[in-house]
């Protein structure tokens, strides 16, 4: 499986999302082109909505003396066609297809790659990019441009919600510095604390929490709550007939400030925990699709809010559900950067990165790690037998064991194919103790199409075996070669 750039992207994702101004906004993403693309040049067209046309934004080295013709009206009636399919189009010389390309391919350019700007099902542009080769659609360069035309969209989106919301909160200064400060806050967890932080100075919110809808698993996840004052740990649940369900379904506010039990009843919603006696919640809407809820709740007094008090919520609410959606798009990103995409375990990349971190702090206490390197044993006549698609799955099924199987802070990479290395940060004596409960957990286990599996085992300790890493990796392979090579199903340490 090819793995994509997602550390270049990242380092350019938040520059573009802390800019507010269109131009600005722009002018980063030509010049981002040449880092995650290497491109020779690169256009920005902006979608006109309103008379369904393309109009020409801003450029990055296209020759200034081809723009002319570039925004012929030839030209943008075939980029409108290409833009109506909302899929990215190659064009180089070997397509012939659009031959009224043949105006804004310079002699001196071979290949244009035209990418829709789209936030949800909204166009909003073009993003075309120039190449004085063909390009090789294997590459991973059309998967970093469409992840940059995907955070284009959302910075321009964020920039026109900033915009409208500077407008409108004008005569408020305490809400033009929440939105500020929300549209330059990419990490979650900051950003849900700097939130609550704000609508606690204004309302004095003892209860208070943020709620994410999974649409996929049907779940609602707390992801920050306060009760009583106290920061409660985060939690997720099934969907089910409460206050939060009825906002995400109903997509309006719940605003109640006396006999909320009595309400409740009245529309339906179930009653889970404690009564409250004024309650004010807001559907978090993204592209007319609700992503969550944000609520304060008084539980010792009525007519604790009032409709001033909704009015000024609802106002925040636009950036709010913009800035909390791409924290959760910059979250995932960054967790598929480190993670496989198969089995949900670490990927080797992330390995190198956690194990620099590891020994140094491993030197500065003088203390000790190990590594776990195991391998299914026959695996290959798994595949072969029954098929890559049951081999994938028992591969999902065997991480998902590993896990149960130890302390939920041990971290399992994938190495490659069905190898995989667990870092124990304990003594060898301690990873070999870890080593016998994973293959008695393997042989006892009873995996999908009613298949039983053995793996073999190497063990190897920092600063025992070797103080390189690379060199400890080698030695812990070569172990678990020794052990599969004495029968598989066991480990080996190097020791007798």
């Amino acid at each position: 499986m090819m793995e994509y750039d997602y550390n270049t992207i990242n380092s350019i994702i938040p520059d573009i999302m802390f800019l507010h101004n269109r131009s600005l906004i722009l002018n980063k993403v030509l010049e981002s082109t040449y880092k995650i693309a290497s491109v020779d040049a690169s256009v920005i067209f902006t979608c006109d909505n309103s008379k369904g046309n393309l109009i020409f934004e801003s450029s990055f080295k296209f020759p200034k003396r081809y723009i002319k013709s570039l925004t012929s009206t030839k030209n943008i009636d075939t980029m409108i066609e290409i833009l109506k399919s909302k899929k990215t189009c190659i064009i180089d010389d070997s397509n012939d297809s659009k031959p009224c390309f043949n105006n804004i391919k310079p002699e001196y350019y071979k290949s244009v790659v035209i990418i829709p700007i789209m936030y949800q099902s909204i166009l909003l542009g073009l993003l075309n990019v120039y190449y004085r080769k063909d390009i090789d659609t294997d590459d991973n360069t059309l998967e970093n441009l469409n992840i940059l035309s995907k955070f284009t969209a959302i910075a321009l989106n964020n920039s026109s919600l900033f915009k409208e919301s500077i407008n409108t909160v004008d005569r408020l200064s305490c809400i033009n510095k929440i939105n500020k400060k929300l549209s330059t806050t990419i990490d979650l967890k900051k950003l849900l604390k700097y939130i609550y932080n704000e609508i606690n100075k204004l309302f004095k919110a003892k209860n208070f929490y943020i709620a994410i809808y999974d649409y996929d698993n049907s779940t609602i996840s707390f992801l920050y709550e306060i009760y009583n004052g106290k920061k409660i740990e985060e939690f997720t649940r099934p969907f089910k007939n409460g206050i939060t369900e009825y906002i995400i379904q109903t997509k309006h506010p719940f605003f109640c400030n006396s006999n909320v039990d009595d309400e409740l009843v009245k529309r339906g919603i179930g009653k889970f925990g404690k009564s409250t006696k004024s309650f004010l919640g807001i559907p978090l809407i993204t592209s007319n699709r609700v992503i969550g809820v944000l609520s304060i709740q008084d539980y010792r007094k009525s007519n604790a809010y009032n409709k001033s008090d909704l009015e000024l919520i609802l106002t925040l609410a636009p950036t709010l559900s913009s800035s909390i959606n791409n924290a959760l798009l910059y979250k995932k990103l960054n967790y598929m950067a480190i993670h496989d995409a198969l089995t949900d375990a670490y990927n080797f990349r992330h390995f190198y990165e956690y194990i620099n971190g590891l020994i140094y702090r491993t030197r500065h206490n003088k203390s000790y790690f190990s590594l776990l390197l195991l391998d299914l044993d026959d695996f290959k006549n798994i595949n072969d037998t029954y098929g890559h698609l049951t081999g994938d799955n028992i591969l999902k099924e065997y991480v998902d064991l590993l896990k149960n199987t130890m302390d939920k802070n041990v971290k399992i990479f994938r190495y490659g194919g069905d190898e995989f290395i667990i870092i124990i940060e304990h003594s060898k004596e301690y990873a070999i103790g870890i080593a016998e409960k994973i293959l008695r957990s393997i042989r006892s286990h009873i995996f999908s199409s009613n298949i039983k599996l053995t793996c073999s085992i190497g063990v190897g300790g920092y600063p025992t075996d070797s103080k390189n890493i690379t060199k400890l990796i080698k030695i812990t392979d070569k172990y678990m070669y020794i052990a599969k090579n004495n029968g598989k199903n066991k480990y080996w340490a190097g020791m007798k």
